[in-house]
């Protein structure tokens, strides 16, 4: 019997991680399909990440870049998005959100350990991210952001431009063809056709424009408005803490 490569999925926050996830339980842990392996997401867990590769047929992490040499056979599938939509995205939806790291009190960095993030400065004594958040200007809140993504945008940097074995979508391709992005990730999962039928079917009830679950999670999924909401104080700072990431992922 051959073996087969284990299948992998890795986003970023506020990058159709959600809606991905909702796709490939209901696929791999919940379809008449889940004899061919089941699925597990373990958030920005590398190192739980590592322990569970033997053990699902498809796995997703989020907020790092994973070290290659360490997956064995494998396929890989990335969701890239602008970060600066990133960024904007992230901070509307922590202004109102009731994750509990973001409501929490006087965090510490080991306190987002769970989302890869870290705790921006200025915060006041007893004042939570989302307090921050919401007492700051949307400037500064912006800026917080960045701060928050110091670790996921440093990852971004690391990921190899060019390997045959993982296979990139851009968000804003994605965005309105979802049943299209997903067949081509099914298709280079290796799937057969029958389970990418159901794959696809599973991806149309979740998009945001069925109105399904996911688009409760969604402010406004519209790409490049960062262009409304960000300074040139926050461009610059963005490119000061993470010089030529735009470049890199190429955003410019």
């Amino acid at each position: 019997m051959t073996k087969r490569p284990v299948l992998l999925h890795c986003s970023y926050h506020k990058c159709m991680t959600v809606y991905t996830k909702r796709v490939l339980r209901a696929l791999f842990n919940r379809s008449l399909f889940c004899c061919c392996g089941r699925y597990r997401h373990f958030r920005s867990n590398l190192n739980l990440f590592y322990a569970n590769l033997k053990r699902y047929r498809v796995l997703s992490l989020n907020n790092c870049c994973p070290d290659l040499n360490k997956l064995g056979d494998f396929r890989m599938t990335r969701f890239i998005r602008d970060p600066r939509d990133l960024i904007m995205s992230g901070y509307f939806y922590h202004c109102g959100c009731n994750e509990k790291w973001t409501v929490l009190p006087d965090p510490r960095d080991e306190n987002l350990r769970e989302v890869n993030g870290c705790v921006p400065s200025g915060l006041k004594p007893g004042e939570s991210y989302r307090d921050y958040l919401m007492r700051v200007s949307l400037e500064e809140g912006l800026i917080a952001e960045i701060q928050f993504r110091k670790h996921h945008f440093g990852s971004m940097m690391k990921w190899q431009t060019h390997d045959p074995r993982i296979h990139v979508l851009r968000y804003e391709d994605i965005l309105g063809h979802e049943k299209k992005a997903f067949r081509e990730m099914f298709e280079f999962y290796g799937l057969s056709e029958t389970v990418i039928q159901l794959g696809l079917f599973f991806a149309g009830r979740y998009a945001v424009k069925s109105g399904g679950k996911n688009h409760r999670h969604i402010r406004n999924p519209r790409a490049g408005q960062w262009h409304k909401y960000f300074t040139d104080s926050v461009s610059a700072y963005l490119e000061e803490r993470h010089p030529g990431l735009i470049s890199y992922l190429n955003y410019e």
